[in-house]
C-alpha cells in the first residue's frame, strides 16, 4: 500500500520524523537485526527509551498535537461553510469517510461505532459485486484534509490498542528461543507473528491509502481540465497539508516499526529453515511486503535481498541498520531536501544557467557520497541497488548491459547516417544539375531524378534534420497515415479480444443505466467504465476499471496516458469486538479498481469518429499493460499487489508486453479497419510501420542508454572533488553511446535530468532502464514461436494463462527474475530484444565492411 510511503515524504514533519526514528532504531538495532533468539526480549517497550529518546518523542507529540489543531481548525470552517449552504445545523456527511467508515467499523461522520463492515468491501461471495466506487459528484477540495484528519485520528487508536495488546502477548508468550514466534488469536489458536502484524497493518492504513489515491487521481482529473485550471495551487496546498497529516499516522511507532523488524526476522528464519527455494510462496511475498513497509519509514533500512544474489562472499554484505551516524544521515537528507526545492522550482532559463545549476550539481553529488559513506558503502548508486528492489545488482552488471547492446546498435545508426549523408550528396547533385538545365531551357518533364529510391526512414522529411534527433522532434509519417484505421471503439474491441485470447477474461462496459443502478459515478461524461470478468473460472467478476479517453486542456501536454488504482486487491480483516484485526472467516477480499486515461484529442463534432494516432494505440495498450497487472494480482497483501514492490527497472514488463502486440501484423490486422470503408490495414502499411520501427530502434536505444549510464557514471565512479568536471563526464559518455550527436554549448538538459524530481529522496533515473524492454521482449518472442505451429491458438492460449497466473498474478510478491524464469523456464536473455529490434548482426556488418 502506498499511502504513507508516498504522502510521508511530502510532509512538512517528514525529516523531524526521520531524526526520530533513525535516532531510535540506532539505539535498537542490536536488539532487533543481529540476535537470532525468538523471544519477547526483542521488543524494546517506550519504558526502556534512553531520556533523550523520551524528549524526542514529547517534541514529536508536541508538534503532531499543533498539526492535528491546525487541521481542526480548517475542519470546523469546512463545516461552518456547509451549515449556510444546507441551512442545517447538521453538516452533511463527508463523502470520502462515508466510503471507508463501514471499512473501519465506525462511522467517521456520526462516530457510530456499530456499522455493518460487510456492506462496503467486496465479499468473497464471488456473486458478490458490491464495492467502493467514489462518488465523484459530492467530492470537493475541502473534503480531502478532515478526511485524512478523522482516519488519522482513528487509525493512530487502532494502532495504540495493537502495541499495548502485542506488549501483552509478547510478555506472556513463553516461546523457546529456538522456537519462532506465534500469538494466541481469541479463539486460542496460535498464528504466526507476522502474519498477525500485517494483518493490522493493513487494516489500520486501508482508508488513508484509499484517501491518498483519491486525492491523487482528483488532482489529475481537475488540474489537467480547463474547467478546473484554478485549482492547481490549492490542489497543491491540500496535498501538503494532507501529507503533513498521514505523516503523523506512523509519528511515534517504535514499537510497531519494531513489530515489524522482529516479524521481519521471525520470517526470514522460517524461510531459511524451510530451505530457502522450497520456502512457500507465500511468506516470500510477506518478506517483500515487511521490507517495502519499512523502506517507506526508515530511509536507512535496506530491501536488500539475500546475501548471494548480491555477492559470492557474505562478509562483505553491509547492514545499513547497524551504522553509526543516524543523525547525520537525516541531517544531510534535510539539505538535499532543500536542494531539491530549489531545482525543481527552477524556470527552464534557469535550468540552462551554468553559474547557477553547475554548483547545485556538485552540493547533491557531494551529500549522496557522504550519505553513502556513513552506510559503509562506496558510492550512491551502489547504495541504492542494495537498499532496492532491482534486477540490474551491480553498477558493473548495468554497464556491462549498456555496453553489449552499444556494440550492437552503434553500427546500425552509423549505417544509417551514412546513408542519410549519401542521400543527401545526391539530392545536392540532382538539384545542380536540374538548376543548370533550367538555365539552359529545358522542361520540367526532362529533369534528372533519383534513380535511387530509398527505404522510408524517419518519414518523408528524414534528410532535413538529423537523424538522431528526428525520432524525438518529429512524428513518424506511417503514424499519421495510420490514424483513418485506429477508430476508438475498434481499438477497445481489439485490445479486449487480445486480453481474452491470452489470458481468459471478459471485459464488458456497462451502460449509463447500469452504471446509475449500480452508483457508478464518473467525473466527466466522457469517462467509460468497465467490469473484467474470469472466463476460466465461472466468469467471475475480478477487477473494475474507469476509462478516460479524451484531453481536457485546451493547450499543453496534460498529464499524459497514466494508470493509477484506486483500490488494490488485498484482504482486510476488519477486526474483532477488542478491536484488532484477526485471520478469521470475517476477512473480506477487496477487488481491484483501476483508473486510465489517455490525451486523445476530442472529437471535432458530436457525431465525428474518435480516430487515434498510432502512439495513442501503443499508450493505451500500454496503460491497460498496467491496470492488467493491478487487476489480475493474486497476492492479497496490498503491501505488494499489483505494481507494489515490483522491482523498479521490471515495472514497466507488462506494459511494454501489451504495445509488443501492436507490432504483431495477424493482432493489428484484427482490429485495425478503415473508419468509413471497413477495410482492413493494408499489408504495405504493415511493413513500413515495421520497418520504422527498427530504422528508429538504434537511436532511441542509444539515447536511452546514454542517459541512464550518464547517471550511473555521476553517482558512481564520478569524484566531486576530483579532477574531471561533470561536464566531462557528460561528454565522456555522448562519446561512448552516442558519438553522433553534438553537445550544444551550455546545454545542460541531459544534466539536469539527473538532478531533478526526486533526487533528495530515494530514488534513481536508472528505472529508465533497458530491464523490463529485455523481459517484455523476451516473453513476447514466446508467443510469436507459437503462433505458426501446428497447435499454435491452443499453445498461445496455455502460453497466456501461464503468464497471468506469473507475472501479472505475481505483483511485487516475488522478485522480477524469479517470476520471468516460471514463466519462460529461464532467465531473461538478449537476443529476443536484439531481433525485435533489428540488432542482430550489425556488428559483424561493420566489421566486414572495415
Amino acid at each position: 500500500m502506498s499511502c504513507i510511503t508516498s504522502l510521508a515524504r511530502n510532509s512538512l514533519q517528514w525529516n523531524a520524523r526521520r531524526r526520530s526514528i533513525a535516532t531510535v532504531r540506532i539505539s535498537l538495532s542490536s536488539s532487533t537485526r543481529t540476535t537470532t533468539s525468538f523471544t519477547q526480549t526483542q521488543l524494546a517497550l517506550p519504558s526502556n527509551r534512553s531520556k533523550h529518546d523520551s524528549i524526542l518523542a514529547t517534541n514529536n507529540n508536541g508538534r503532531q498535537h499543533r498539526t492535528m489543531s491546525s487541521s481542526f481548525v480548517q475542519s470546523t470552517k469546512d463545516r461552518i461553510w456547509d451549515v449556510i449552504r444546507s441551512g442545517s445545523l447538521t453538516p452533511p456527511p463527508n463523502p470520502l469517510l462515508m466510503e471507508v467508515s463501514k471499512l473501519m467499523g465506525k462511522d467517521l461522520n456520526r462516530g457510530d461505532s456499530k456499522v455493518d463492515t460487510t456492506a462496503i468491501i467486496h465479499s468473497n461471495d464471488n456473486n458478490n459485486d458490491e464495492g467502493i466506487y467514489p462518488k465523484f459528484s459530492s467530492i470537493e477540495p475541502r473534503h480531502f484534509l478532515p478526511a485524512m484528519t478523522e482516519v488519522a485520528s482513528h487509525t493512530n487508536t487502532v494502532l495504540e490498542s495493537f502495541e499495548e495488546n502485542m506488549k501483552i502477548a509478547l510478555a506472556k508468550n513463553t516461546t523457546e528461543p529456538d522456537e519462532l514466534i506465534t500469538v494466541p488469536d481469541s479463539n486460542g489458536n496460535f498464528i504466526p507473528l507476522e502474519d498477525v502484524v500485517l494483518a493490522e497493518l493493513e487494516r489500520a492504513l486501508f482508508a488513508a491509502d484509499y484517501i491518498d489515491r483519491m486525492l491523487h487521481l482528483y488532482t489529475l482529473t481537475r488540474v489537467n481540465d480547463d474547467n478546473y485550471k484554478d485549482l492547481g495551487m490549492e490542489m497543491q496546498n491540500i496535498a501538503m497539508k494532507t501529507g503533513e497529516v498521514s505523516g503523523s499516522i506512523m509519528e511515534d511507532r517504535y514499537v510497531c516499526i519494531q513489530l515489524i523488524e522482529l516479524s521481519l526476522v521471525n520470517l526470514e528464519e522460517k524461510i531459511k529453515r524451510c530451505g530457502g527455494e522450497e520456502a512457500d510462496w507465500r511468506d516470500e511475498q510477506k518478506r517483500r511486503a515487511l521490507k517495502l513497509f519499512l523502506q517507506g519509514y526508515i530511509p536507512t533500512h535496506s530491501r536488500q535481498d539475500e546475501s548471494d544474489d548480491r555477492s559470492d562472499n557474505d562478509d562483505d554484505d553491509v547492514d545499513p541498520n547497524s551504522v553509526e551516524g543516524g543523525e547525520e544521515f537525516v541531517t544531510i537528507q534535510s539539505q538535499l531536501d532543500e536542494l531539491q526545492w530549489e531545482f525543481t522550482n527552477y524556470t527552464a532559463k534557469e535550468q540552462q544557467h551554468g553559474g547557477l545549476v553547475l554548483p547545485k550539481m556538485y552540493e547533491i553529488l557531494t551529500l549522496k557520497q557522504k550519505q553513502a559513506n556513513l552506510l559503509g558503502f562506496q558510492n550512491y548508486a551502489d547504495m541504492y541497488l542494495a537498499q532496492n528492489f532491482t534486477m540490474g545488482k551491480t553498477v558493473d552488471d548495468i554497464t556491462t548491459l549498456h555496453d553489449a547492446i552499444a556494440r550492437q546498435a552503434l553500427p546500425l545508426a552509423h549505417q544509417t547516417l551514412k546513408f542519410q549523408e549519401q542521400l543527401r550528396e545526391e539530392q545536392n547533385l540532382l538539384a545542380q544539375r536540374n538548376s543548370e538545365m533550367t538555365e539552359g531551357g529545358k522542361k520540367e518533364d526532362d529533369f534528372l531524378t533519383s534513380s535511387w529510391v530509398p527505404p522510408n526512414i524517419f518519414g518523408s522529411s528524414m534528410h532535413t534534420k538529423k537523424a538522431s534527433q528526428y525520432y524525438k522532434e518529429s512524428v513518424p509519417q506511417i503514424w499519421t497515415q495510420l490514424t483513418p484505421y485506429f477508430e476508438l471503439g475498434s481499438v477497445l474491441e481489439g485490445m479486449f479480444r487480445l486480453s481474452n485470447r491470452l489470458f481468459g477474461i471478459n471485459v464488458k462496459q456497462l451502460s449509463p443505466t447500469d452504471m446509475k443502478s449500480e452508483g457508478i459515478e464518473v467525473w466527466n461524461d466522457d469517462v467509460l467504465f468497465f467490469k473484467v470478468y474470469d472466463e476460466d473460472n465461472d466468469n467471475d467478476h475480478v477487477a473494475s476499471f474507469y476509462y478516460d479517453p479524451y484531453k481536457k486542456l485546451s493547450h499543453g501536454k496534460g498529464a499524459g496516458a497514466w494508470a493509477k488504482p484506486i483500490l488494490s486487491r488485498s484482504v482486510v480483516h476488519p477486526g474483532n469486538e477488542s478491536g484488532s484485526a484477526t485471520t478469521s472467516s470475517k476477512q473480506k477480499r477487496v477487488k481491484p479498481l483501476i483508473c486510465l486515461a489517455t490525451q486523445m484529442d476530442l472529437p471535432m463534432w458530436d457525431d465525428s469518429p474518435s480516430l487515434m494516432s498510432f502512439d495513442e494505440v501503443v499508450a493505451l495498450f500500454h496503460e491497460f499493460g498496467h491496470g492488467l497487472q493491478h487487476m489480475l494480482t493474486e497476492s492479497d497483501l496490498g503491501f505488494v499487489s499489483g505494481t507494489e514492490g515490483v522491482e523498479i527497472d521490471a515495472v514497466e514488463f507488462p506494459s511494454q508486453f501489451m504495445a509488443l502486440w501492436l507490432y504483431n501484423p495477424k493482432t493489428l490486422s484484427s482490429f485495425a479497419q478503415h473508419y468509413r470503408t471497413k477495410e482492413p490495414i493494408p499489408s504495405e502499411m504493415m511493413t513500413e510501420l515495421l520497418q520504422e520501427k527498427q530504422n528508429h530502434a538504434p537511436f532511441r536505444i542509444l539515447d536511452q542508454i546514454a542517459r541512464s549510464q550518464l547517471e550511473l557514471n555521476l553517482f558512481s565512479n564520478f569524484d566531486p572533488s576530483g579532477d574531471e568536471s561533470i561536464m566531462d563526464v557528460l561528454q565522456r559518455t555522448i562519446n561512448q553511446y552516442t558519438p553522433y550527436a553534438s553537445m550544444e554549448k551550455g546545454d545542460f538538459s541531459k544534466l539536469n535530468e539527473c538532478f531533478m524530481g526526486e533526487v533528495a529522496s530515494n530514488s534513481f533515473r536508472y528505472k529508465y532502464m533497458v530491464y523490463a524492454e529485455l523481459l517484455s521482449c523476451d516473453a513476447y518472442k514466446a508467443f510469436e514461436e507459437l503462433e505458426d505451429t501446428e497447435d499454435g491458438e491452443d499453445e498461445i492460449k496455455k502460453l497466456g494463462r501461464r503468464f497471468r497466473q506469473t507475472v501479472l498474478a505475481s505483483g511485487g510478491g516475488c522478485k522480477a527474475g524469479e517470476v520471468f524464469k516460471k514463466f519462460r523456464g529461464r532467465e531473461v536473455g538478449l537476443d529476443a530484444f536484439l531481433e525485435f529490434h533489428g540488432l542482430t548482426g550489425a556488428e559483424k556488418e561493420e566489421e566486414k565492411e572495415n
